[in-house]
């Protein structure tokens, strides 16, 4: 969902986030993740041009500096409502122009990357409402799209690719999306995994095609407004007893492909909502960054998480009620658990 963006002087503000944040913490309160553990954060802007800013490498440059090595490069195309069967596709030209430059400045950052396709619908339905009418006009494009991408991404030695995100009203069609798997593969030799809404990946037939169990893991924490630290503990402990049953049957690695809170009162009840009315509240955003990080080294079939989100431009951070951590007490958890010196 795109947020509408909105500056703010991030240095004062940034004083009186840390002021608020009165439980700041310390080695203690994080177990280091293991080396492999994919330690990421999605970077996302709407829009063919935004990846080419040259205030990229400021982000660049913040992200790895707080312990972030993975960034999933979020490119999204439209369609007009949920059941157009027409994709608002660039040329493959045109895909190349909009993301060499993010990619090569990642890469010179040290950061690797996950190419990571979303649909959105310009109407504002979520993607996961999307049931074209003619549906396979609309996987005909979406195959050769993703193939433009699989091309892009096996001569930029990309090393993972996600082949979809959120698409509830399309995932199960099995064999559509076995068929787009199949073409993916034999042009690009990179990690393969699908981003599954969290309420939608015990559905999914396809895994064993991929390499990896993707997850949105927007998942409710508490049904309290003002939850402690250990309520969000223990509706993380709720979650995982259920992930991990799951996890054995399927016998495959899980990344989470999204997780994020926004800063509203009440974000550990519906991450995925971007609620426009509760109150402020960044000490939630920041505790329920603790949670997380404290839970994450514990899941031994976890091999990353990639944070949402993170802005192009650091002045494109829509604020202090949104899903970006910066320069807000959630950005100083995540480097406090993240950061470099602890391995």
């Amino acid at each position: 969902m795109k947020i509408p963006m909105r500056h703010f002087q991030s240095g004062v503000c940034f004083l009186f986030l840390l002021a608020a944040c009165n439980r700041l913490p310390n080695d203690a309160d994080f177990p280091a993740p293991p080396n492999q553990f994919q330690r990421g954060m999605n970077l996302a802007c709407w829009g063919e041009d935004c990846f080419r800013s040259p205030a990229l490498h400021e982000s660049l440059v913040r992200l790895h500096n707080n312990g972030v090595r993975w960034m999933s490069l979020v490119f999204t195309v439209f369609q007009n409502t949920a059941k157009d069967s027409y994709l608002q596709l660039p040329s493959e030209a045109g895909l190349a122009t909009a993301l060499r430059n993010a990619v090569r400045m990642a890469q010179g950052h040290d950061i690797r990357i996950t190419l990571k396709p979303h649909v959105d619908v310009r109407d504002g339905s979520w993607r996961g409402s999307i049931r074209p009418d003619d549906t396979q006009r609309w996987f005909k494009q979406y195959t050769d799209f993703i193939i433009t991408l699989a091309r892009l991404a096996e001569g930029w030695q990309i090393p993972q690719l996600v082949v979809g995100t959120e698409l509830v009203g399309l995932s199960g069609r099995d064999t559509d999306w076995r068929r787009i798997i199949r073409e993916v593969r034999r042009v690009y030799s990179g990690k393969l995994l699908y981003a599954a809404s969290w309420n939608e990946y015990e559905a999914v037939s396809f895994w064993d095609a991929l390499d990896y169990i993707g997850i949105n893991a927007f998942f409710p924490l508490t049904n309290r407004r003002n939850p402690e630290l250990i309520d969000l503990l223990a509706g993380w402990e709720y979650w995982l007893s259920r992930l991990s049953v799951w996890q054995r049957r399927m016998g495959m690695p899980v990344i989470f492909t999204e997780i994020g809170y926004t800063g509203r009162d009440g974000t550990n009840m519906h991450p995925y909502r971007y609620d426009t009315t509760a109150d402020i509240d960044l000490q939630e955003q920041a505790d329920c960054y603790r949670a997380a990080l404290q839970t994450f080294p514990k899941i031994n079939w976890l091999a990353g998480a990639y944070w949402w989100y993170w802005p192009v431009r650091l002045a494109d951070n829509a604020g202090m009620q949104s899903y970006v951590p910066y320069a807000k007490p959630a950005e100083t958890i995540l480097r406090q658990a993240w950061r470099e010196g602890r391995r």
